[in-house]
């Protein structure tokens, strides 16, 4: 005998799409598992679910009327999991088969100080902060006496009602009776009073990559804020890279500007610059304009790339600039008259 679908939802086969809706919401928050202890309840709710997932398509709805399935389907209670029943529904009422997430402490951010020295070696940088750790004297426990909360019967969830255009609807929030836990702290430690942590200064050595820049962000997983009953949080390291008095910086490129006489343009010069990849030698052939540009291969900084792995060096650009004398001496002038004249 086949099941009668509008007699699960209380309407008649004459109901419409609305009575339909009505009909299924009141039931679902008379029956819904969060609010309805009996053993019972689980079965009549996934039933009620079942009927409206048909009754409300009317491609579905007219095929059962003529037919009593749905796809070759005859219903019965059968074919439905009540994981996609909460995962359709559950934004209203709450899905009291979905895992309890652990809870998880808060991530910290700091910063790390580095120079141009830092970057092209890399290396380990130590680093002193402070954060929440498991308190000693309770082992993070947060005391003694621990019991089930009664509030959320140990689900670190509660379940609320909140007045909504559509009636007045139920769904799960934290539990505030023991902080989203499900236990609570009969005789707390007069440490962390029950918080199970306890603010501690840490010094953690960073493994620096080779080519970090300004405003990078490195991620240390379980640094973070520890929390009772969880996980730790990350720590989040932000690189402030300080600017080099000489060399300007532009991802895995150095720049640099040298400055040379009208002699040493006319007649050329050589020049050496200390780098922090070693000298330099510029040679610069007479006649020289000034704002010529010398480029030097793979004297730049490590690039690091997105993954991070290192992958080549930058390049270093040498700009040379001819120096233009504010003030002469009477002779100087004179030289410099001659040589116009000439």
């Amino acid at each position: 005998m086949i099941d009668n679908l509008y007699e699960k939802l209380g309407v008649d086969r004459n109901a419409t799409r609305e009575d339909i809706k009505k009909a299924y919401r009141s039931l679902c928050k008379k029956y819904h598992p969060d609010v309805n202890k009996d053993p019972n309840a689980e079965s009549k709710f996934k039933e009620i679910a079942e009927a409206y997932d048909v009754l409300s398509d009317d491609q579905k709805r007219n095929q059962y009327d003529t037919t009593g399935r749905v796809g070759g389907q005859q219903f019965g209670g059968h074919g439905f999991n009540m994981e996609d029943i909460f995962s359709q529904f559950g934004d209203f009422f709450g899905n009291p088969f979905r895992q309890q997430r652990q809870r998880r402490g808060g991530d910290l951010r700091v910063q790390l100080t580095v120079d141009l020295l830092d970057v092209m070696n890399g290396g380990i940088k130590k680093i002193k902060y402070k954060r929440q750790t498991p308190c000693k004297p309770c082992s993070g426990r947060g005391g003694t006496e621990v019991k089930t909360c009664l509030a959320c019967n140990g689900s670190g969830q509660r379940v609320v009602s909140q007045q909504t255009p559509f009636g007045n609807i139920q769904h799960s929030t934290p539990c505030n009776e023991c902080s989203a836990t499900g236990q609570k702290i009969g005789n707390k430690c007069s440490t962390c009073r029950g918080e199970g942590t306890q603010l501690t200064e840490e010094i953690i050595e960073v493994n620096l990559p080779k080519g970090v820049a300004n405003g990078m962000n490195l991620s240390m997983q379980g640094n973070g804020n520890h929390v009772r009953d969880g996980q730790p949080g990350d720590l989040h390291i932000l690189i402030n890279e300080i600017k080099h008095a000489k060399f300007r910086r532009e991802l895995g490129d150095l720049f640099c500007e040298e400055w040379i006489t009208i002699p040493e343009a006319v007649l050329g010069t050589n020049i050496t610059i200390k780098t922090l990849n070693g000298d330099v030698d510029v040679k610069v052939d007479g006649g020289c304009e000034s704002g010529k540009v010398f480029t030097f291969r793979n004297k730049g900084v490590p690039v690091l790339t997105s993954n991070g792995q290192n992958h080549g060096v930058g390049n270093l650009f040498v700009t040379v600039h001819v120096t233009i004398p504010k003030k002469v001496s009477v002779e100087q002038e004179e030289l410099y008259k001659r040589l116009k004249d000439i």
